[in-house]
């Protein structure tokens, strides 16, 4: 059975390990350093910014949000491990955090661009910087 809940801090060090196993930087072009970053990580989960989906004592998806005073929650981070994708993680996760909705910034290069585009997320805004992507709560990807 999974479960998901957010990411207790002794769990900090095998957070940072389970993203440098599952998130790797050659494969989304654009992709900041600060986004790979393990002491952005620790951080997060010390402010409770962290969700963990666990199955057999083994973390299987992390995802790392941002709440913002608009009552939105920015996406920051995720990774799933490769035996569990297909199988809408990420989307569970999402509905456990409360928030109007969600923004995600994905590099224009990066291969994420058609997860968003294919889980109904909605591109709001395409730059330099990247492409902004939107899931407001009430979408039936939710």
């Amino acid at each position: 059975m999974i479960q998901i809940g957010l990411a207790p801090r002794v769990f900090a060090n095998d957070v940072v390990r389970f993203f440098a196993t599952h998130v790797r930087a050659e494969e989304h072009p654009g992709i900041s350093p600060e986004f790979l970053c393990p002491d952005g990580v620790r951080a997060a989960v010390q402010r409770r910014q962290l969700l963990l989906a666990i199955e057999d004592d083994q973390i299987i998806g992390a995802l790392r949000f941002f709440p913002k005073k608009n009552g939105r929650v920015s996406v920051y981070q995720f990774a799933v491990a490769e035996r569990y994708r297909g199988n809408d993680l990420l989307q569970k996760m999402l509905t456990e955090i409360a928030c109007q909705g969600f923004d995600a910034l994905c590099p224009a290069s990066s291969a994420l661009n058609g997860y968003f585009d294919h889980k109904g997320w909605q591109l709001t805004e395409a730059g330099k910087r990247g492409n902004r992507w939107t899931l407001d709560r009430s979408a039936n990807a939710l």
